[in-house]
């Protein structure tokens, strides 16, 4: 069974609570009981992950061609939103930490790989969990106060360009799954 799962979403405290716009969180990754992904990786930017995950219902994610852009499947941190993407509109940047794992689309399933650890789950079920996930951080978000506007210009075009990019795989999976 594949079990993706948001624990304890919030937002960070300093300097101001209601300026941050990322949800953090943890998070358990795991299919027929081998971890991928558990709350002892720490503390994970759970919305930039959402979008990376919905990324990977039609793109691989590995080293050489992450959706990530050069950062981590599950970031630690991913502060800074621009519209300065390659393969994606959106970039997503933060800091080096995070957990990183490997996402392969096959004939036979989704393959997820994670040092050493490997475990196949079929398209379908890959995509209903993703969606699930996807789901949880956007509800955490239209439960909690609005987030404070966003003065800089060049980061508010980037969490618009965010949040239309999720929007936008999220209602298409919706229809798919």
């Amino acid at each position: 069974m594949l079990v993706l799962s948001l624990l304890q979403p919030h937002w960070l405290d300093a300097p101001e609570p209601l300026d941050d716009q990322c949800a953090h969180g943890k998070v358990i990754l795991s299919v027929e009981g081998q971890d991928f992904v558990t709350p002892q990786d720490g503390e994970i930017t759970v919305s930039a992950a959402a979008l990376n995950l919905l990324r990977t219902v039609d793109h691989d994610h590995t080293r050489e061609r992450p959706v990530s852009e050069g950062g981590q499947l599950f970031p630690c941190c991913g502060f800074n939103v621009s519209l300065a993407g390659e393969r994606f509109p959106v970039l997503i940047l933060g800091c080096p930490t995070g957990v990183d794992l490997e996402i392969v689309h096959t004939v036979n399933g989704v393959v997820l790989r994670r040092e050493g650890r490997e475990a196949l789950v079929s398209e379908h079920a890959w995509q209903r969990a993703v969606v699930s996930f996807a789901e949880a951080v956007l509800e955490f978000y239209e439960r909690e106060p609005r987030r404070n506007p966003i003065q800089n210009t060049e980061d508010r075009e980037g969490w618009q360009a965010f949040w239309q990019e999720y929007a936008g795989r999220l209602e298409r999976l919706r229809l798919e799954v």
